[in-house]
């Protein structure tokens, strides 16, 4: 699978195929998840199966508690020892206001090319530091 999406890289080409590369969830001493893929962008797909070089992008969620749904559902999916266990999804007792998720995409050497917060489980179109 891959995304067909004309965008503008940060070296000023444009690239029309988007494929995740690497995929790490991260769960800190706090407890915040977060969630943290790599794409890589070509020029276009002919460009991706004949080997030219990709540009790399990272894109981090930081709140993204829901990252973790899916693993719950292949531990019982695929796991005998779990597979009749029941979700148990209350959080409450936890005493924290639920913090806004924020969206961040850098290249790959560190460079801040967009950030957005989620608001009401609708992300804005909003870019800051440098974002086209």
């Amino acid at each position: 699978m891959a995304i067909n999406k004309l965008l503008t890289g940060d070296d000023g080409f444009d690239r029309t195929y988007h494929k995740i590369q690497d995929v790490h969830i991260l769960i800190g001493d706090t407890g915040k998840i977060q969630l943290q893929m790599v794409v890589a962008s070509w020029k276009d797909k002919d460009a991706r199966k004949s080997g030219k070089e990709a540009l790399f992008r990272q894109c981090s969620i930081v709140g993204a508690d829901f990252a973790m749904t899916p693993f719950y559902a292949l531990l019982k999916a695929k796991f005998p020892d779990y597979n009749d266990g029941n979700d148990d999804f209350d959080d409450a007792w936890k005493n924290k206001a639920k913090e806004p998720a924020v969206m961040v995409v850098q290249s790959r050497d560190g460079k801040l090319l967009s950030k957005c917060v989620e608001k009401d489980d609708i992300i804005p179109d909003t870019r800051e530091a440098g974002g086209k």
